[in-house]
């Protein structure tokens, strides 16, 4: 289990801690190992993979699951980020994509980060 001063890290991440454990269930437990589990998930890469390629096709499907993996696990400033990123995929629109990037680009380093330095 993470102590507070890890939770606080998380938190201030962009991890909804205590939100992610009420959807859980109560279960900080469970919360804790699902989270940590998004440090193997490789969608961001395909993600990303998608807009260099100018697949805006293929970048829609993987960040719309993108999005619902990190919404089921409370990382809600990411989750913001990849909003209108899924929308401007939705639409076709890889130039609107690519500038959206960067942000969600420092949200994916800034939550994998803090995963990173409470898992260890």
């Amino acid at each position: 289990m993470l102590d507070e001063t890890q939770i606080d890290d998380l938190i201030a991440h962009g991890v909804d801690y205590r939100g992610g454990v009420e959807r859980f269930g109560g279960n900080a437990a469970m919360f804790e190992k699902f989270i940590f589990r998004y440090l193997d998930d490789d969608h961001y890469e395909l993600l990303v993979q998608a807009i260099e390629a100018g697949d805006a096709e293929e970048g829609f499907r993987v960040a719309h699951t993108l999005k619902g993996v990190v919404g089921n696990l409370s990382f809600a400033s990411y989750f913001e980020l990849l909003e209108p990123l899924t929308e401007a995929l939705r639409a076709g629109d890889i130039d609107a994509a690519r500038p959206l990037m960067p942000s969600v680009a420092k949200a994916h380093e800034d939550v994998t980060a803090a995963l990173e330095r409470t898992r260890s």
